[in-house]
Parts: C-alpha cells; sequence; structure tokens
C-alpha cells in the first residue's frame, strides 16, 4: 500500500471515530456534514476495494446506518454521497443490501 493510500486511510479511521464518538463533540448537525463531506473525499480518492476493506466497511456501514435516519436533510445527503464512494466493489454492494440498507437509502430519500 503506497504511502498516500495509508494516509487516506489514517483520515477516514479518524473521521469515522468522530462520527462515532458520543462524547457531545458531534451534537451539531454542521458538524456531522462536515466530517461526512471529508470522509467521503477521502473514500473518493482512494477508488481501490483494497484499500477501503482496511477500513471494516461493515463498521463503517453500521456508523453510516445511524446517520440516514437524521432529521437533517444535509446530514443524509452527505451519508449518501460517504456510501456512494464506499460501494466500489461488487462484494461491498452486498454488504450494504446484507445490512439492510436499501431501505433506509430509500427511506432518507423521501424523509
Amino acid at each position: 500500500m503506497s504511502s498516500s493510500s495509508e494516509a487516506r486511510l489514517k483520515n477516514a479511521s479518524a473521521y469515522l471515530r468522530m462520527l462515532s464518538s458520543h462524547d457531545g463533540s458531534m451534537s451539531r448537525s454542521s458538524s456531522k456534514v462536515k466530517v461526512l463531506n471529508e470522509l467521503a473525499k477521502e473514500l473518493k480518492a482512494m477508488k481501490d476495494a483494497t484499500v477501503i476493506r482496511c477500513l471494516a466497511p461493515a463498521v463503517v456501514l453500521k456508523c453510516l446506518r445511524v446517520l440516514l435516519s437524521s432529521a437533517n436533510v444535509a446530514v443524509r445527503a452527505a451519508t449518501l454521497r460517504a456510501l456512494r464512494y464506499l460501494m466500489v466493489s461488487e462484494e461491498l454492494l452486498k454488504l450494504v443490501y446484507a445490512h439492510r440498507l436499501e431501505l433506509l437509502i430509500c427511506f432518507s430519500l423521501d424523509h
């Protein structure tokens, strides 16, 4: 793995820790949107399923699942962007279905 891939992986992991923390630092929707947009940028730049698998996609999906049901439209949109860049292989898409996220994705668009 290249040094840029390692740096992107480290950044994405840090963003995921921020999103899943329960210390109140991510209580504002604007903060969540900012972190989700940064996560989406890192995922978009990775483009490699091997690197993305290093993030433990099942854990990432559990984190993003909660955000898909947010009352805030911007949070849901940013979450969908991150999901779009996470699904870079058929294997990862199957994982989305395994976690039943397709239902939440439809709900988040209609909400």
